[in-house]
């Protein structure tokens, strides 16, 4: 072996082991996606906290009139229990008619993704059984009217 061969190995040795962890780099980041928007990650714990919330403040709903509520509320909490069940956290063989209306990219009514996550978190910190689970419906509807606003969603959150 002559000094030119080894040279030329150690060079290709070198640019083999950066090629590899450039192509690797760049592979790790194709997994990751650009358009979170419906997807905003929420824990497990937070998802069944809120699933019971939304499913005993929407019974009540129904069993006391829809006459009672705000129209925004009830936005928010078929906003919410939607998005439970597309995230598999309420079981439903059958999507209701108003999920497929309200997930409409030109529905204006429509809480965002990121709303209802922040709502989904802020559950998980209060106490289900009192009053206290109103602030989080305040703090979501909040996100909702600023991101129509073009605002900051998550200035007042939690």
């Amino acid at each position: 072996m002559n000094i030119t061969t080894i040279i030329l190995r150690r060079y290709l040795l070198r640019n083999i082991i950066l090629a590899s962890v450039l192509f690797g780099g760049l592979s790790g980041c194709t997994n990751l996606s650009l358009d979170e928007s419906e997807h905003y990650r929420v824990d497990r714990y937070s998802l069944i906290r809120s699933a019971a919330y939304t499913q005993r403040e929407l019974l009540a709903i129904e069993l006391s009139g829809v006459s009672s509520v705000t129209e925004q509320r009830h936005q928010l909490l078929v906003g919410s229990y939607c998005d439970l069940i597309a995230r598999k956290a309420i079981y439903s063989p059958d999507q209701p008619n108003t999920c497929n209306s309200s997930n409409e990219a030109n529905s204006s009514n429509a809480f965002s993704g990121q709303c209802v996550a922040t709502f989904h978190r802020c559950i998980k910190t209060c106490d289900p059984r009192s009053t206290d689970c109103r602030s989080c419906e305040v703090i979501a509807t909040k996100c909702q009217a600023s991101n129509q606003s073009g605002g900051n969603a998550l200035s007042g959150g939690q």
